[in-house]
């Protein structure tokens, strides 16, 4: 059984890093949403490829007893990155999140390279480097 556990601010941090070091395109989404952020002791996989963390929009029924708009959850696999790929990680998630102030909404990798472009011309292909062997 999976056991999830609320952040202890080292997800925040990195998600405050992320958007400090790209205001472009993260920097909105301070006033724009509310993000909660958990690990997960657990792997998940998807297509057979592991899942180091996902961003998932909460639905409006579940508002109540979750007062945010997106959770982030870090999975087992996430703790071997080092920093910098945390936070590379973490600029990941974000930018899975789209909102106009008013309208929220997950954002789909881009079609052809089943990622974000910009993570790859950024960081290239395998953009989770420095990840402990």
């Amino acid at each position: 059984m999976k056991n999830y556990t609320p952040d202890d601010g080292v997800l925040a941090a990195l998600a405050h890093d992320a958007m400090e070091r790209w205001p472009e395109t993260l920097g909105h989404l301070r006033e724009d949403c509310r993000i909660m952020y958990q690990y997960c002791d657990g792997e998940k996989t998807k297509k057979g490829q592991t899942v180091f963390a996902d961003c998932e929009r909460v639905k409006e029924k579940y508002r109540a007893f979750m007062p945010c708009d997106y959770v982030i959850t870090f999975y087992l696999a996430a703790r071997g990155l080092n920093r910098e790929g945390a936070v590379r990680l973490m600029q990941h998630e974000l930018m899975h999140i789209e909102t106009d102030g008013s309208v929220h909404r997950i954002r789909e990798h881009d079609l052809i390279v089943e990622d974000f472009r910009a993570m790859i011309d950024a960081y290239g292909t395998d953009w989770i480097e420095g990840r402990e062997k």
